[in-house]
């Protein structure tokens, strides 16, 4: 009888260790907190609890600058709107850039988009 418990913990962490990284993802992997390796799309299998996986969408994205309103060279006032057009490169370099050299890249985006349309009008 404890041998189809033992069993049954066996399959049931294994599966619960399951993780898919899609086509469009790449993810990076940490256990105990310390950054692991690298996740191509496909199937991987984590340790439960001790392991942390992170996705990260290598695919086009776009953000919304928010309207804003601006005071142009002339001085007169202007509001301006735009959108970002970017995607984080699916090699390993780029991805771990993206998760642990800034706390959020899109709003990081944003800002930057933000600071550049105010220093060009």
């Amino acid at each position: 009888m404890t041998y189809w418990i033992i069993a049954l913990a066996v399959i049931l962490i294994f599966f619960w260790g399951i993780r898919i990284v899609r086509p469009t993802h790449r993810a990076l992997i940490e256990r105990l907190g310390k950054y692991h390796h690298f996740a191509n799309p496909g199937f991987h299998w984590i340790i439960p609890v001790i392991d942390k996986i992170y996705r990260v969408n290598v695919t086009e994205q776009m953000v919304d600058a928010e309207p804003q309103e601006i005071i142009t060279n002339d001085n007169l006032n202007a509001s301006v709107d735009a959108q970002v057009y970017f995607r984080v490169k699916a090699d390993e370099e780029s991805v771990k850039g993206s998760i642990y050299n800034v706390n959020n890249f899109r709003w990081q985006i944003v800002n930057l988009a933000r600071t550049t349309l105010r220093n060009i009008i």
